[in-house]
């Protein structure tokens, strides 16, 4: 299996040590290379029963699922006005009685509610019911959150305390299978690029992290991989350059373990004419920043086409760090310096292009700006944004790990859209966007990918 050759390579010696993060390397109990994949029965495919949410109440069983119960309560209000009753309960219940279960509850719900232990690793996330009993489940906080999204998206009406759901069945999956949703690559000159930032202070460091990754990135098959705040730990623990070697990508900047924006890209499409890293220039700032505020570029020849693409990862400053000043006086140094990052890029991309007259550009990153914001319009004047000239997207409005929609696309302006990728004119054409989420994908960084695919003319 792909998970085991991937991370099977870890051993204790292996571990860089770091006593500022813990080293949770438990896996999952129960899971065997023998057990069923779970057949996807989707929302539409069972008959509905109404009920009335106002006979509801939310139910938890242990304090780590106390902010899911809470969430599912606050979404339930908003969309309806109905606040439900929030119980602490993992004893049983009254028979008949209509309860929402969050997360791993002991109460008996019926034969096919959620057995943690016997679930395939990374099989899939929704909600089981049974005459008025409803479990949301998920194997991580990032899949409840999403199990919960789907419950409130597919089952409760805005303005309404009824809602639909079976009167039985294991149902609501929310993506099972992430290369489902993934579009096929239609030509051999379909060019499809990645922007992910993976970083994630607060995640424990454990292989799940590392497999969970490098399934997503299996998955996705991208051509390039941009990505952003690569961390130590990604360097040393998940040997992040060994493992996606393994799967067929070179790296740029090679044999450096502190790249912070690495470029990852296929060896069988491309060849690599030329590379460079540089930090922005923040002199005229001495207020400080966050790590990471760098480029990484790429000069990819495509072996097939021929055609020369420069290929950027970037990380703009995320916010100044200067206790003295208010939040807001530091968000608007943080903005300047943006911009003065934006304008440092497209001096050096102006420099590379002197070389290289008729590659193509792709500028993939985090940004930490809005579609409003001064950096993203000196970056779309002189660059076309590729979200918005793409034929078709798909943007998925679920949760990642801290509870935030970034990577996503909602409404123009919106300052959670932070992840953009901009192209050039010169011989490639934007066909299709979209915001991958799957139980992979929303489990290993604060950021989901964010996909393009590219026409090669």
């Amino acid at each position: 299996m792909l998970l085991g050759a991937l991370v099977s390579c870890d051993s204790a010696n292996d571990v860089a040590t770091d006593d500022s993060v813990p080293t949770d390397t438990t896996a999952d109990e129960g899971y065997t290379e023998a057990d069923e994949p779970y057949e996807e029965e989707t929302f539409a495919e069972v008959a509905l029963k109404e009920y009335d949410l106002e006979k509801f109440k939310i139910v938890y069983d242990g304090d780590d699922y106390a902010v899911y119960a809470e969430t599912l309560r606050d979404e339930i209000k908003e969309k309806t006005s109905l606040e439900l009753e929030i119980v602490k309960d993992g004893s049983g219940g009254t028979e008949g009685e209509c309860v929402l279960l969050v997360g791993e509850c002991k109460r008996p719900v019926s034969k096919v509610v959620f057995d943690y232990a016997n679930r395939i690793y990374f099989d899939k996330v929704g909600f089981s019911c049974d005459n008025g009993r409803v479990q949301l489940f998920g194997r991580d906080r990032n899949t409840i959150n999403a199990s919960i999204d789907y419950f409130i998206e597919n089952s409760v009406n805005n303005n309404s305390t009824v809602i639909n759901i079976p009167e039985k069945g294991d149902v609501g999956t929310v993506n099972p299978a992430m290369g489902n949703t993934i579009p096929k690559k239609t030509t051999k000159n379909t060019l499809r690029v990645v922007s992910n930032n993976i970083l994630l202070q607060d995640l424990l460091r454990s292989t799940e992290r590392a497999t969970e990754l490098f399934v997503a990135f299996g998955l996705m098959d991208a051509d390039v991989y941009a990505l952003q705040e690569v961390d130590m730990l990604w360097h040393t623990f998940y040997k992040l350059d060994n493992n996606m070697k393994r799967m067929g990508y070179e790296v740029y900047p090679p044999n450096n373990s502190k790249a912070r924006n690495p470029i990852f890209y296929k060896s069988e499409v491309f060849k690599l004419l030329e590379g460079g890293s540089k930090a922005y220039d923040s002199s005229k700032f001495t207020d400080g920043t966050y790590p990471g505020s760098s480029y990484n570029w790429a000069c990819l020849e495509h072996k097939e086409t021929k055609k020369q693409i420069i290929v950027v990862s970037t990380h703009f400053v995320a916010r100044m760090t200067n206790a003295e000043l208010t939040e807001a006086e530091r968000l608007e140094k943080a903005n300047v310096y943006r911009e003065e990052s934006a304008r440092q890029l497209l001096a050096a991309l102006d420099e590379i292009k002197k070389t290289y007259t008729d590659a193509a550009v792709v500028v993939m990153g985090d940004f930490n700006n809005n579609c409003e914001s001064p950096a993203y319009k000196l970056l779309s004047s002189k660059l076309e944004s590729a979200r918005d000239k793409c034929e078709s997207t798909k943007n998925m409005n679920f949760r990642t790990y801290l509870g935030q929609p970034l990577g996503r696309a909602p409404e123009k302006g919106s300052d959670k859209v932070l992840d953009h990728v901009f192209y050039s004119q010169a011989g490639i054409t934007p066909l299709h966007y979209e915001t991958v989420i799957s139980p992979y994908t929303y489990a290993y960084s604060d950021h989901v990918p964010v996909l393009f695919d590219f026409k090669l003319k």
